[in-house]
């Protein structure tokens, strides 16, 4: 809570003296107040927190004195305050947990999720805001027609009943009360008709259309997300503790590629296993000899070290060999041989060369 309070306190303090405030009506609030709802939900959670500690139960049973344990919530003298100390801490835990949604930036997809979801919770609100109308414009025209039903007897149960029904939460046999009157019975239906069907039918085609809009780009917006609370952050870590942390990365030391293949430095090597990428054809490219600069690599075009070089090589130094083997048969058998053998040592010849 200390904290928590020195850091509001030194960037509303910051804010005021350059000046960078928004005016809301006619009161000026700091700018990051406004841009960041982050920054709003930390206010808040900050302002819970001074609330739960003056009114928190063990400080009033402590004084009450009488019999009542130590660091004990259950006294006569907390009665007045515990109630209201629970709504302020279940609002407390949600700032909280809202807050902790920063921390999705350690894996790039759940921060792509994140910033997915933000982009189409406008469409969602628009659809609940639709609800809301139609459950307002129902319940009163229902109201409007007098007919009596227990379910729809004023504008507020009637705007309840409509969102049990809208929620799926409606008792099933209530709606046998609806038989007796009629009218009721007609607006829920199209009530149901217009919400369920259309209204959230509606909302899955804005989803579509909003994800396949900004799918492409979020893997992208989640690296900057990441980048942003990284140099958010800095500025928090002291400068000794940072060296320590360079340091212990131990960057100076040269990686291996491979087992007894050492490489270059500045990196961190990260293990896995041989099977997870097999590499069949090594990217590195390695000359033997010395490293002097008078004595400088060969091109790779004068190598000839492509891939399908290789094969044409290879193939043409089988033909060649198999070539020579089969005019040494024919050498042997010359003269002596039947003329039979010639054909099928021809068609070999060709069958190769194909």
């Amino acid at each position: 809570m200390s904290e928590a309070m020195y850091t509001r306190t030194k960037y509303l303090c910051k804010a005021c003296k350059e000046g960078d405030l928004v005016t809301i009506g006619r009161m000026p609030v700091p700018r990051r107040y406004v841009e960041d709802w982050q920054e709003v939900v930390g206010l808040v959670l900050t302002g819970c927190l001074l609330v739960l500690f003056w009114t928190e139960p063990i400080l009033y049973c402590m004084f009450a004195g009488g019999d009542t344990p130590m660091f004990s919530q259950d006294c006569s003298g907390a009665d007045g305050v515990r109630g209201f100390y629970t709504i302020v801490s279940m609002l407390a835990m949600l700032c909280y947990f809202s807050l902790l949604i920063d921390f999705t930036a350690l894996s790039t997809r759940l921060s792509a999720f994140v910033l997915l979801t933000g982009r189409v919770l406008p469409e969602m609100l628009l659809t609940l805001g639709a609800c809301l109308y139609c459950v307002i414009t129902f319940s009163t025209s229902i109201t409007a027609t007098g007919e009596k039903n227990k379910d729809f007897s004023g504008m507020p149960l009637a705007g309840s009943s409509l969102f049990q029904i809208l929620i799926k939460m409606y008792s099933s046999s209530h709606y046998e009360s609806l038989e007796e009157t009629p009218m009721t019975m007609v607006a829920v239906c199209v009530f149901v008709i217009l919400t369920a069907v259309f209204i959230f039918n509606v909302l899955i085609a804005q989803l579509n259309c909003a994800y396949q809009q900004v799918f492409n780009s979020m893997i992208g917006y989640a690296r900057i997300n990441r980048m942003k609370i990284v140099c958010e952050t800095m500025p928090a870590i002291s400068v000794r503790r940072f060296a320590r942390f360079v340091a212990s990365l131990n960057f100076e030391d040269r990686l291996e590629f491979g087992e007894g293949d050492i490489g270059l430095s500045g990196g961190i090597q990260v293990m896995e296993l041989a099977s997870a990428h097999p590499t069949n054809v090594d990217s590195i490219m390695r000359f033997g000899g010395s490293t002097s600069p008078a004595m400088p690599w060969p091109d790779e075009d004068d190598l000839g070290s492509s891939e399908a070089e290789r094969i044409d090589r290879l193939a043409k130094s089988f033909q060649n060999a198999v070539k020579k083997m089969v005019g040494n048969r024919k050498a042997r058998r010359y003269g002596g041989g039947s003329q039979s053998d010639e054909p099928s040592s021809t068609e070999d010849i060709s069958m190769i060369s194909d």
